[in-house]
């Protein structure tokens, strides 16, 4: 399930599918299209990767148009590094290195409607998700 404040775009504005319709199915069709398997889950949202091709985007149907932005950048991270699979995703430097990536989508989007408190938040969110990915580093 989603923890309280973990989607502040959600929690202002609905779920992506009602808030941003076209932008929302536009989004799901593309990656459906480019090999991507979407899988509709409550309380989940998440994408995982496959070695050598499209991973699998599980998603919530009540998230947030943000959010949705967050998985996609995942699914482009994986296209760009070539679909290496989780052992590159697992490494500490390349997870925190997309999901700078993904949360800095909603982060900018959060901006471009007006929403500095909301990209705060999220902003707040990657750097406790950081922080829980490198406590065993210390």
């Amino acid at each position: 399930m989603f923890r309280k404040g973990s989607d502040p775009l959600g929690e202002e504005f609905g779920p992506g599918r009602i808030s941003n319709p076209d932008d929302w199915q536009n989004i799901l069709d593309d990656l459906q299209n480019q090999g991507v398997e979407i899988v509709h889950r409550e309380g989940v949202m998440g994408y995982s990767p496959s070695k050598g091709k499209p991973g699998q985007l599980v998603i919530d149907d009540n998230a947030s148009y943000g959010a949705l932005l967050h998985e996609r950048q995942h699914y482009l991270d994986d296209v760009k590094q070539g679909f290496p699979g989780m052992e590159y995703h697992f490494q500490a430097k390349n997870r925190l290195k997309m999901e700078l990536n993904a949360y800095m989508k909603e982060i900018h989007w959060a901006e471009s409607i007006g929403r500095k408190d909301i990209a705060n938040s999220l902003f707040e969110n990657y750097m406790n998700e950081r922080a829980l990915l490198t406590n065993h580093l210390r």
